[in-house]
Order: structure tokens, then sequence, then C-alpha cells
């Protein structure tokens, strides 16, 4: 598999507490979102101010108007080079999405996906949770469904399978520390080493 360049990483939460996980990304391969309140076809046709009237009707407070907007503009106007992440089953899942949008009415507002879901990097190694940043992590707490990744480089290297500049040095660091312990403990006496040795087991 070829490294990914992505124009943009988004992440997208399947329905509440998860609740279109397995059937988006172990059955359909798409992705999907609520916003209920909302023709499916009016949302392809980019009438925005449908929503925002909507939101202003019933009092919500201008910033979680534009969020809620900016959400829909994501699913329905996001390139095919965007990067879609999600979190399922203690991994990072990602695709590329079409734009074959698969709708009908208020209730069912699907998109199809590039090929399938991954939750490998390119080389084949299983991206858990457990070895990614906290930084990434934290974006799996967002109260509503899609945002921007802070984190975008981060998650594109991982699916890269590239490491961080400042794992590479750390490593470097290790290595050398080891080397150098390894010259010292050279120059030790059997004696020296005996106390060493005892200094350990303590």
């Amino acid at each position: 598999m070829e490294n990914i360049s992505p124009s943009k990483v988004l992440f997208i939460k399947l329905g509440s507490a998860g609740a279109w996980e397995e059937e988006c990304i172990e059955k359909e391969q798409t992705l999907r979102i609520g916003f209920n309140e909302f023709e499916h076809d009016d949302c392809i046709a980019g009438k925005w101010d449908i929503v925002r009237t909507y939101y202003k009707s019933i009092g919500t407070l201008p910033r979680w108007i534009t969020t809620y907007i900016n959400q829909l503009q994501y699913f329905y106007e996001a390139d095919e080079n965007t990067l879609w992440i999600t979190f399922y089953k203690q991994k990072m899942w990602w695709c590329f999405a079409t734009k074959k949008f698969i709708g009908q009415g208020k209730e069912l507002k699907l998109r199809k996906v590039k090929g399938k879901w991954q939750s490998t990097d390119i080389n084949g190694k299983d991206l858990f949770v457990e070895n990614l940043s906290g930084e990434l992590l934290q974006t799996q707490g967002y109260p509503s469904t899609i945002c921007e990744v802070k984190a975008a480089n981060y998650a594109v290297k991982k699916i890269n399978g590239e490491e961080l500049p400042e794992v590479l040095k750390v490593k470097e660091v290790v290595q050398s520390l080891r080397n150098s312990l390894s010259f010292l403990v050279k120059k030790l006496t059997p004696k020296d080493f005996e106390v060493f040795v005892d200094l350990i087991f303590r």
C-alpha cells in the first residue's frame, strides 16, 4: 500500500455511543450522520440557510449553529482526498470516501467509502489505541459528530508507518546510553562487578 497524503483529516463519530460503528465499518463500508431535522436532498443541494433558520427558531447559540452547519458541510462537501478517522474496538480506523451519497428523507444520510475502512497502517500493523498519542485520542471526546483533527500530521504519520522525529531522537539517545554503559561495564574489575550485580538485585 502506498503512503497517503490527505488534503484534510476529519474525525467522525458514527452514531450516539457508536450505534452505527459495526454497521458502517464491518458491513456497509459507509460514513453516516444524523441531523434528522433536515432532508438529505436539501443537504446535497447545500441549502444551509434551512439549517440556520431551524436552529435560530429553537434558540440555539450562534456558535453552535456555525458548528452544526460546518459538520454538515464537511460530510457533504469534503473532497475525496479527505482522510476520515474514527475509533472502534480499541483501534483507530481510517478511510477515504467517494462523493457517492446514499440517503432518503431525514433519517438516512450515508456516504460510500473508497474500498473499505482500515485499522492497520500501510505496512499491515494494527493501529491499537494504546499505541497512539493522547493528543489524538482526545478527539474521541468531541461532543458532536464531525471535527477537524488537531493531531492530523501525527495521524497521517501513524498510518504511513513513519516514526516521529521526537521518537527517533529518543531511540538515538537510548542507544548512545547503552553504548556508554557497555564501555563502562567492561572497565569493571571482578570485585566491582560483584558489587554491581549485588546492587542490581537489591
